[in-house]
């Protein structure tokens, strides 16, 4: 394209010489000097081609440079980011595993309570001699003295209970000293004393008092015994001062008389 351009304008050259220098147009009749014309062109197309291509190889280089150069930084901005790669925890032991709900470290400064330890509580080493006597109970049959098959209750007849006692050692008569005003007869036995008002012909019992002999209540207590057994038997009486135990209420009572723990004497007796 660059040739034909070339010599398009160099053969507008030449026929601009012939018309001026000749002022008009004749026909060139020798064909040598076209021929030389010819030869001139070609060798200045030659010439040109030459330069140009002279002139163009710098540039093509520059031109080639800058490309390669924007080629190289097109490639480094348009090459794609290397992915992130999980690292292969078989092939590598120092790989962290990460652990669902892993709790967090605890200090190794952190006090931990201890709890204390309970002092064993040692064994008696002996059993008690003697077991805690139990506690008993008091009712108004517990003032019935029986002895030999006779009884004798308080307000009743004391008939029966003299005969089975026997002959007394002695007998005291006392008339008109009760409150009640009747007469008062007192049998005197070896460790019992029975003691009765007359009414009407009957002897009527209102007191009896053992101090020994081997005579004994109802449920066993004796002269001689503790306090701890009456109380087993029936239970704890009021204490009414001077080692004096009482039971019972209203009119009728039994009294225990101790003295260093020990029973002394023991008493029915009926308020008359």
């Amino acid at each position: 394209m660059k040739q034909k351009f070339l010599t398009a304008i160099i053969l507008a050259a030449l026929c601009t010489a012939s018309i001026t220098s000749c002022g008009t147009v004749e026909p060139l009749e020798d064909t040598s000097s076209l021929a030389g014309a010819s030869s001139q062109i070609d060798d200045t197309l030659a010439a040109t081609e030459t330069t140009t291509e002279t002139a163009t190889e710098p540039t093509t280089a520059e031109e080639t440079t800058a490309a390669t150069t924007t080629e190289e930084s097109t490639e480094e901005e348009t090459e794609a980011p290397t992915e992130y790669e999980e690292p292969d925890q078989q092939n590598n032991e120092n790989a962290y595993t990460p652990v669902e709900d892993e709790p967090a470290d605890t200090p190794a400064d952190t006090p931990v309570d201890t709890p204390a330890e309970t002092p064993a509580t040692e064994a008696p080493t002996e059993a008690p001699t003697e077991a805690p006597a139990a506690v008993g109970s008091f009712s108004s049959s517990d003032l019935t003295f029986s002895y030999g098959g006779g009884y004798g209750t308080l307000f009743y007849d004391a008939a029966g209970l003299i005969a089975a006692l026997g002959s007394p050692s002695s007998v005291e008569e006392a008339q008109g000293c009760l409150s009640n005003g009747a007469d008062m007869k007192v049998y005197y036995y070896g460790g019992i004393t029975v003691s009765v008002y007359i009414d009407g012909g009957s002897e009527i019992l209102y007191d009896i008092t053992i101090t020994g002999g081997g005579y004994s209540t109802s449920k066993g207590l004796s002269v001689g015994m503790s306090y701890d057994d009456c109380v087993a038997m029936y239970g704890n009486g009021t204490d009414c001062g001077g080692g004096l135990y009482c039971y019972g209420s209203g009119s009728t009572y039994m009294y225990i008389q101790t003295s260093g723990g020990a029973v002394t004497s023991i008493n029915y007796y009926a308020e008359v």
